[in-house]
């Protein structure tokens, strides 16, 4: 079963750990969704599925990271510095290898290219300066990397665009896990310029400026 860390007192925290060395670390991102999905699409892929397996896994879960970077420009998405966010990731798993963590599992509801390479970088310095991360496993993946359909929509092999972005894939995810967050009603707004281009591609912002 799951040992969520926010529900646990210190003393179980520590039985906890003659049980099992692994934490889970869901990360999210408070970010637009087009015009029919939640600001919290990104917190709930990554949370969700963890909930779904909790009595199947045999891992601490750490509170989620809800902030990190998006690069989108509707209302309501909050961005954080790639690198404020790497770097705050691997504090959070440096105080948890203090604890006496050995294998760390990051799972990301929203990827995204500069997350991503950050965190590489972060989690890397860490692995070789703290002594404690000497013989820690680290493994990082996107919570649509769960599902081999979802992957080969993003990789475009069954839409003649990339499904990036509040498409095909997200919105089936949410109507799953909380499909009362889903408003289907706005769908014929998601033809706006910025949320067509976040979903053909991931870095359109970048190139759109």
């Amino acid at each position: 079963m799951a040992f969520f860390i926010e529900k646990m007192t210190a003393d179980e925290i520590r039985e906890g750990l003659k049980q099992t060395k692994t934490v889970i670390v869901p990360v999210g991102v408070v970010e637009q969704h087009g015009f029919h999905l939640p600001l919290s699409t990104d917190i709930i892929n990554a949370t969700a599925p963890i909930e779904f397996t909790k009595d199947r896994l045999n891992a601490f879960v750490a509170p989620c990271v809800n902030y990190s970077y998006s690069g989108g420009e509707l209302s309501g998405t909050i961005n954080v510095s790639a690198h404020v966010f790497a770097l705050y990731v691997a504090e959070i798993c440096q105080e948890l290898a203090n604890m006496g963590f050995k294998n760390f599992v990051i799972i990301q509801g929203h990827g995204g290219s500069e997350n991503r390479s950050a965190l590489k970088d972060a989690l890397g310095v860490m692995l070789q300066r703290n002594e404690k991360m000497r013989d820690a496993t680290v493994c990082e993946f996107c919570s649509d990397e769960f599902s081999k359909t979802a992957e080969d929509y993003i990789l475009n092999r069954y839409l003649p665009e990339h499904d990036f972005h509040a498409g095909v894939v997200e919105t089936s995810m949410i109507l799953y896990w909380k499909g009362d967050l889903v408003h289907m009603e706005n769908m014929e707004l998601d033809a706006e310029p910025i949320v067509r281009g976040m979903r053909t591609d991931p870095d359109w912002y970048e190139k759109n400026e």
